[in-house]
């Protein structure tokens, strides 16, 4: 009965001064709401956009206008932080770029990017490259890049954050926000598997943070589980499927913390008769790490950090 009411009730269009109306105050409610939390950590929020104006990043040439309110919005590291939180963490990675990385760094991270790794193939090239986020990937303040023949396919999202935000002892980590396999790219993706030795584009560029927190003095990455992603990319991409691997984890969790350098399972842990094939896939999926170590090294010490200068373990 009640779906025949349904099909046969009238329907009116809502007034469009109500709608125009309901947005203005849902526009406002909002601005509000920005006034408050920005009024709440006002002292934080003058030391945040000093330290973006002394590394150049209110250049609205070079960099979006508006970068400093860039934690009071939602997609900045997944949206699950509280606002002080994610205030916490743009102060600890911009201080950190501030004194571990070259003058004028993030200027070139956001026009060309370095490349950090080249794999050549026959005729496909596939390249690594470390960046300034692109402008629709802004969840965290640095990006990890793999390009097919020059065409993105693959991109890891992350900031040096606090150890203590993500309930670590570290005093920092590399915190992965965001993992983007590119869309419409699933043929290029597949193909970079294959002729990288079957190691994914998105495990090629973990292999990338690796060697750049080893020059950085980082020893712990922590991957950000689904409960901690929201928006497209929590539908996009399953984040706790990808993680509980690499971390040994049999549960869903809401951080994955992993020591750096990334270890494997015990074989000992592995069935007997998988034993043999699992320590192939590791010595090929060897050859690509530790390619990318090394070219990835050499490129980090020569244009991006100040040599010799790494992060303080407090």
């Amino acid at each position: 009965m009640e779906a025949s009411t349904d099909r046969h009730r009238t329907h009116y269009p809502s007034h469009p001064a109500s709608s125009a109306l309901a947005l203005r105050v849902h526009t406002a409610r909002h601005a509000v709401s920005k006034a408050v939390n920005l009024t709440r950590n006002l002292r934080q929020h003058f030391y945040l956009s000093r330290l973006l104006g002394d590394l150049g990043l209110l250049n609205r040439q070079d960099f979006y206008a508006g970068l400093r309110y860039r934690y009071l919005r939602r997609f900045y590291l997944g949206a699950a932080f509280s606002i002080p939180e994610r205030l916490e963490v743009a102060i600890n990675h911009y201080q950190n770029i501030g004194r571990h990385f070259r003058s004028g760094f993030l200027q070139t991270a956001r026009r060309t990017g370095f490349g950090l790794w080249r794999h050549m193939h026959e005729d496909t090239r596939i390249d690594i490259a470390l960046r300034y986020p692109y402008a629709y990937n802004h969840d965290g303040d640095l990006c990890l890049t793999l390009d097919v023949n020059g065409v993105n396919i693959c991109i890891v999202t992350f900031s040096i954050a606090p150890g203590a935000t993500v309930g670590v002892p570290e005093p920092q980590v590399l915190l992965v926000s965001g993992i983007q396999g590119i869309a419409g790219k699933i043929a290029e993706i597949r193909h970079a598997t294959e002729v990288c030795n079957n190691v994914s584009p998105a495990h090629m560029l973990l292999f990338a943070a690796e060697t750049l927190g080893a020059e950085i003095g980082i020893k712990t990455l922590v991957g950000m589980g689904q409960g901690r992603v929201r928006g497209d990319h929590a539908s996009r991409f399953d984040y706790d499927a990808f993680w509980m691997p690499i971390a040994n984890s049999e549960q869903a969790s809401d951080f994955y913390p992993l020591p750096l350098p990334f270890a494997d399972k015990p074989l000992d842990a592995i069935a007997a008769k998988h034993r043999s094939r699992a320590r192939k896939r590791r010595e090929l999926r060897n050859v690509i790490r530790d390619a990318i170590a090394a070219q990835a090294q050499a490129t980090l010490m020569k244009d991006c950090l100040i040599t010799g200068n790494h992060i303080t373990q407090l």
